[in-house]
Formats: structure tokens, C-alpha cells, sequence
């Protein structure tokens, strides 16, 4: 893909007013939108027990242990790219320490991936 194909706005660009038809996704019932993500490979259902498994993990709030060694499973120092636009938003909200933050949501990930796969290394 080239560069004179690629257009960029900021939020601040982007029309107020969309293309959704809101009184319709307003009348959908539970049901429907149920349905609709079953439908959907890419989506998941939240039910009950996504929500007890679930991690709530901002940027800028500390990393549990605010360290990429948790003592027990060591770190292991890696170099990766990352977007431009991701590592601003890291930047931006996670108070000076954006590698600690994006290591902490990447943990997040894998403990969320290895309890749905039922993993035995699933740990808390």
C-alpha cells in the first residue's frame, strides 16, 4: 500500500454526525444482540464468567508488582515495533512508564487466553 492512499484524522475531524441508524440499534432487544454476536467469529458472548475471570488493566495504573520479573516465572528482555499511535496512547496515560503498562496488559492477555483454553499454566 502506498502513502497517497493512506489518509489520517484526528477525532477532531471525523463528523460529528453517522451513518448509524441509532433508533434502530436502540430497539434491539437482548436477544437479538445475543444472536448477533453468536453469529459473529470474531466477537465472544460476555457472560458470567468472562466477568469473574476478568482483569481490569488501565494505562497508568501500576503493574502488579511493577516489575517484568515476577519473582517466580523471571523476565526475559525482548525489542518489538510498536505503532507509532499505540505507543502515544501508552505514553500518554501511563505516567511515565509505558513498557511497564503494555507489559502489564500483554499479561493480562495470556493469563485471559490460557483460562479459556483451560491451560494448566493459568495463573492468578
Amino acid at each position: 500500500m502506498s502513502e497517497e492512499n493512506i489518509v489520517r484524522y484526528s477525532l477532531e475531524d471525523l463528523p460529528e454526525d453517522t451513518r448509524t441508524d441509532w433508533e434502530r440499534v436502540d430497539a434491539l432487544t437482548d436477544e437479538e444482540i445475543e444472536q448477533a454476536v453468536r453469529e459473529d467469529p470474531d466477537q465472544e458472548l460476555l457472560d458470567d464468567a468472562w466477568f469473574e475471570r476478568a482483569q481490569l488493566v488501565r494505562p497508568g495504573d501500576a503493574p502488579p508488582g511493577s516489575s517484568y520479573d515476577d519473582g517466580e516465572h523471571g523476565g526475559e528482555q525482548v525489542t518489538m515495533q510498536v505503532d507509532r499511535d499505540v505507543m502515544a496512547f501508552f505514553e500518554k496515560h501511563a505516567e511515565g512508564d509505558a513498557e511497564a503498562q503494555m507489559h502489564a496488559v500483554l499479561k493480562a492477555h495470556v493469563r485471559r487466553e490460557r483460562s479459556d483454553e483451560g491451560s494448566e499454566q493459568a495463573r492468578p
